[in-house]
């Protein structure tokens, strides 16, 4: 196994939820546990997943900012890694999101991703701690002394959500060592991508880790993206990804203006709120609308009316309501 399963069109996979009545505590022992209110919603993952599946997506991302990782615990976070193996069965490549902000806990989440089964993890810069570029290294360095020399890790660099931006040089210094296979970039640095394109190692995969950007890092030599639209409009983003890939820009514009509005109206609230709002719009399914706090449904958030009244005619737009 090697991490060229990990190019093309790769979909961010949302959590679906019910809700229960409130926050629930009990006791372990000696100790007091909390549940959360909302629970994974397992049938409505899977119905959703299935979907996607009869698609054929070149690799699913599982526990990535779309299906509200940072909120899950880690038990839920293993059993979605793990639900998502065995319903793939192998048919889509699985690449796990398993990083966090302690080096231990991201060994941890990585180690239980690779003997759940999935193909990769993609390891988040450690974030809120800010560290500096030489921790960095070692926290990916660590990870690879666990995980064995072959088994691919994804860096993903996402200063908006991190803090803090990789360089180049870095990330680079990392793939020629052989540390890390690929990079998901989603700093909306085109000279980023650029430097990484031009000097990087055989077989070292650049994904695009934002769809606004997908059209102009594949013309830097991006070897595909891991979209959170393609969770709606899996077709369109197929054929976009295709088109780059085959450097028919001329067309894989085409599709980049099309889709443009889309792009912009489901990044006008934190990801995933509008995403989750249009999967309920066109799967009218109560578990869509649920999110788990500190998230909180569109309708809740300031001008929330305004933009899911601009997202519902963008999806009429493309045919989707």
């Amino acid at each position: 196994m090697t991490q060229e399963i990990f190019k093309g069109l790769g979909v961010s996979l949302v959590t679906p939820f019910i809700q229960r009545d409130s926050f629930r505590s009990y006791k372990i022992g000696q100790k007091v546990a909390i549940e959360y209110p909302e629970k994974i919603y397992k049938p409505g993952f899977f119905g959703q997943l299935d979907r996607l599946i009869e698609k054929k997506p070149d690799f699913f991302v599982v526990c990535d900012v779309a299906g509200e990782s940072a909120t899950l615990n880690y038990d839920e976070h293993v059993k979605m890694i793990e639900a998502v193996v065995q319903r793939a069965q192998r048919r889509i490549p699985v690449l796990a999101a398993t990083g966090a902000n302690s080096t231990i806990e991201a060994i941890e989440l990585s180690r239980k991703a690779k003997y759940a089964g999935a193909e990769g993890v993609l390891i988040v810069v450690p974030y809120y701690i800010r560290p500096p570029e030489a921790g960095i290294v070692m926290h990916f360095r660590n990870i690879r002394k666990e995980l064995g020399e072959k088994y691919p890790i994804i860096l993903y660099d996402n200063p908006g959500r991190t803090g803090i931006s990789v360089s180049a040089k870095t990330i680079l210094m990392l793939a020629h060592e052989g540390t890390i296979q690929g990079v998901k970039l989603a700093s909306g640095e085109i000279q980023q991508a650029r430097d990484i394109a031009r000097a990087r190692p055989q077989n070292f995969t650049i994904l695009v880790g934002d769809d606004r950007l997908i059209y102009s890092l594949m013309q830097e030599s991006a070897d595909g993206a891991v979209s959170v639209a393609a969770n709606i409009v899996f077709d369109e983003m197929r054929q976009l990804v295709d088109f780059a890939s085959q450097k028919s820009f001329a067309k894989a514009l085409e599709c980049h203006e099309k889709l443009h509005e889309l792009f912009v109206e489901l990044e006008a609230e934190t990801n995933p709120i509008p995403i989750k709002t249009a999967l309920a719009l066109i799967y009218p399914k109560d578990f869509f609308k649920i999110f788990r706090s500190p998230l909180c449904p569109l309708d809740a958030v300031e001008f929330g009316a305004a933009k899911e009244e601009r997202l519902i005619r963008v999806l009429r737009s493309l045919d989707l309501m």
